[in-house]
């Protein structure tokens, strides 16, 4: 993770955003961790069901 901030500095960036699966609690765990935090959160639904 620490590569990774210095090269998105290196290039110029002022913000990391990445996307993580709900399920993953120990990939969340580390994000916090790094200091992440949540910013926002993408909701689903499949519709396949529903008209069978």
């Amino acid at each position: 993770m620490a590569s990774v901030k210095a090269w998105a500095h290196n290039q110029g960036a002022t913000e990391l955003r990445l996307e993580v699966m709900e399920f993953n609690q120990g990939a969340i765990e580390f994000y916090y961790a790094q200091g992440m935090e949540t910013q926002s959160r993408i909701m689903s639904m499949s519709l396949d069901d529903l008209y069978d």
